[in-house]
């Protein structure tokens, strides 16, 4: 298994996603928060799926695709998440 940051494809693993050494002699500390929050913004985004899908089905009733992209950008009655998850759902009936 090789980590990226080491010189040699030899590596371990000594506490899963914190540290990582290899056979060159180093050891990596690896930071996770970052990917903590993709994670969890991931998780929020699934959660969001079926009510943005809901959504943007009305507004494809009121307005073509173009129109419901703006009125998504221009709600402000809406959390950014949703609005994400929503254009998001948009793109995929694009497609």
């Amino acid at each position: 298994m090789a980590f990226r940051g080491h010189r040699r494809r030899r590596g371990v693993a000594l506490h899963p996603g914190r540290q990582s050494g290899s056979g060159d002699t180093t050891v990596r500390l690896w930071d996770t928060a970052a990917l903590a929050k993709r994670y969890e913004a991931r998780r929020e985004a699934e959660l969001l799926r079926p009510e943005a899908g809901r959504l943007v089905k009305r507004l494809f009733k009121e307005k073509e695709a173009a129109a419901v992209a703006a009125a998504l950008r221009a709600e402000g009655a809406v959390s950014e998440p949703l609005r994400r998850a929503a254009l998001r759902a948009v793109m995929r009936r694009g497609e």
